[in-house]
């Protein structure tokens, strides 16, 4: 199973590999010593940009349209959904609203 060890929030997004492995280290998380399934992520300042490092050298990036904030409960889920190809927000965000519509009663209604 997928988890995330480290978050670290408002980088400067500019920064390629080498700059986030050295923001992390400086922080005392060495990304060479990921295991499979462990995930450092790196969030924008405004939190709508998110860059992930991963095992062996997985580097994964991804942002919202019109720089609009990550819904923070689809961003709990991630590790249900992320691999080493996808950092998985669409299907996270997708699980996030079925599971709101489906307390509301609506799911039944547009599943069709």
């Amino acid at each position: 199973m997928n988890r995330i060890i480290e978050i670290f929030f408002d980088v400067n997004m500019s920064l390629c590999h080498k700059g986030l492995t050295e923001h992390a280290k400086r922080r005392r998380r060495n990304v060479a010593e990921l295991k499979p399934g462990e995930f450092i992520l790196f969030y924008n300042k405004r939190v709508s940009a998110v860059k992930a490092f991963g095992a062996n050298g997985v580097y994964l990036h991804t942002k919202t349209p019109d720089n609009r904030q990550f819904n923070l409960r689809a961003m709990q889920l991630l590790p249900k959904f992320m691999s080493d190809t996808t950092i998985g927000y669409d299907r996270a965000l997708r699980a996030v609203v079925e599971a709101e519509m489906k307390s509301r009663g609506l799911w039944e209604k547009f599943a069709k």
